[in-house]
């Protein structure tokens, strides 16, 4: 009896397996009928396996360390990724303002020696170069190709000879080498893009996918111009993670119920503060600290209390621990000083030896404490979309420094994926103490405030497919893969 068609999905990023497994992505695919192989990080193949395999389902390791072996393993594969990171394509109308700000950070953080900072130099100037030139971008493409086929997965398509490779970027980190393989052995690569920055902040693609799956016409616009992807391969299908905020799967409970379960006081407004990475936003503690002392001197228009969610980044594991260990006696602290007006709910995710496995519960469970939330405080972060899905303000706590350099905070601004956001005016910035308490008591008076544009950035964002996106990438990849008609 022959085997089912087999369909490859790496998925060996955190966001990956949220974004492709813990989806209606994924249901699809499985209903099919089709084998599927999921390809997760070798270390973490045992906590998912058990999840996930059964009936057509198998789940494989990733090869992450041959991968990174040739990935950062030789002086000259780590000189072609830093130029990588460092290019972008252009259309001579348009920069990626994201690129110069990495070369930036790059600089400010160098510590190496005379030599060294040549040979980084020389990587970072041949990426400004090629960013003038297709050709050039075209000739690294093909170099790399030769010099880092990526055989060690020769394997996988021998056994199972996949009708299509699923994979979550068009073509940076460990993922060229798989998608080199696909084509040597003749197999479509389809990449669904798991996130809005992925086209402008992780530079310059070093394979080429055969199709790729967009959120919406603004990532689209930005796969062309700057990862000089064929716009005819690309198909905008919607946020497949964000189909609960509108296909009705999302249930809030009565507001005084879901308070009293953290221990809050509904006869008080609701600020949730939802961080950034530490790494970003090394000073998030001290704007806490602020924000709690401001409640209860009572400086805001009405009574409140601070809700706090950490980024995933924090659980990250470090050493023997987590991230989150560095920051534990200041959580306790506020906690105990600020008793009954400041509360932590840490994200309900597990943390793995390579990585995070954030399953689709924790995603409800945010989107419920932004359900209830009068106004969201944040620092860039994807909860500025999502936030304005609910019809909820937004302001950005943009103090204190950019990361670790002399920058300030708001030069994150730069970033080109944060444009539409900004452009919008669906979310306001506060640039000092007196800003944020100016544009707290503005909210906390008037929370229709931006509300239009706020509805503005959620169909520029989420154009297509609202409640239906899993369904609709899954179908797209069906196709893809010849197992069904055409989308």
């Amino acid at each position: 009896m022959a085997a089912a068609p087999t369909i490859f999905i790496s998925a060996w990023r955190n966001p990956s397996v949220r974004y492709l497994l813990y989806s209606d992505v994924f249901q699809v695919l499985k209903d099919s009928g089709a084998r599927l192989v999921v390809f997760l990080r070798d270390e973490d193949l045992e906590h998912f396996a058990p999840r996930l395999e059964g009936g057509n389902v198998l789940c494989r390791p990733v090869l992450m360390p041959q991968a990174l072996a040739q990935l950062k393993g030789t002086r000259l594969g780590r000189w072609l990724l830093l130029a990588n990171t460092r290019l972008s394509g252009g259309d001579g109308r348009q920069r990626n303002l994201t690129a110069e700000a990495r070369t930036y950070l790059h600089d400010y953080n160098f510590h190496g020696g005379r030599r060294a900072q040549a040979v980084d130099n020389a990587a970072i100037a041949l990426g400004r170069l090629a960013g003038q030139s297709p050709a050039l971008r075209r000739g690294l493409i093909a170099l790399q190709d030769r010099l880092f086929p990526g055989r060690f997965y020769d394997p996988y398509f021998r056994e199972f000879q996949p009708r299509l490779l699923v994979t979550s970027s068009v073509g940076y980190s460990i993922d060229p080498f798989f998608m080199r393989a696909a084509r040597r052995h003749h197999c479509p690569v389809a990449a669904v893009v798991h996130s809005w920055d992925n086209p402008t902040a992780k530079g310059y693609r070093a394979a080429r996918p055969d199709a790729v799956i967009a959120w919406n016409l603004r990532m689209a616009q930005e796969l062309a111009v700057y990862q000089d992807i064929d716009p005819g391969i690309i198909s905008v299908e919607g946020v497949a993670h964000w189909d609960y905020y509108f296909d009705g799967s999302l249930r809030l409970r009565p507001r005084p119920e879901f308070l009293a379960s953290l221990g809050l006081d509904p006869g008080r407004r609701l600020l949730f503060y939802g961080s950034s990475a530490p790494k970003n936003f090394p000073h998030t503690f001290d704007a806490l600290e602020w924000l709690a002392q401001a409640i209860r001197e009572d400086r805001f228009a009405q009574p409140a209390q601070l809700l706090v969610r950490l980024h995933p980044a924090y659980f990250v594991s470090k050493g023997n621990g987590q991230v989150l260990e560095s920051y534990q006696g200041r959580i306790e602290a506020l906690e105990r000083d600020y008793r009954g007006l400041v509360r932590f709910a840490h994200p309900r995710i597990e943390s793995l030896s390579g990585g995070l496995d954030m399953p689709k519960e924790d995603m409800l469970g945010l989107a419920e404490t932004l359900g209830h939330a009068d106004v969201l405080l944040t620092e860039y972060s994807t909860l500025m979309i999502e936030a304005a899905i609910l019809d909820r303000p937004v302001i950005n706590v943009s103090l204190f420094q950019y990361r670790d350099t002399d920058r300030p905070a708001r030069f994150f601004e730069t970033y080109t994926h944060l444009q539409p956001v900004l452009e919008s005016g669906a979310c306001r910035n506060a640039y000092s103490f007196g800003e944020l308490e100016a544009l707290l008591n503005g909210y906390l008076r008037d929370p229709s405030l931006d509300r239009e544009n706020r509805a503005r950035l959620v169909d520029k964002m989420i154009p297509v497919n609202r409640g239906r996106a899993g369904q609709a990438v899954g179908r797209r990849l069906l196709h893809l893969a010849g197992l069904a008609e055409k989308v």
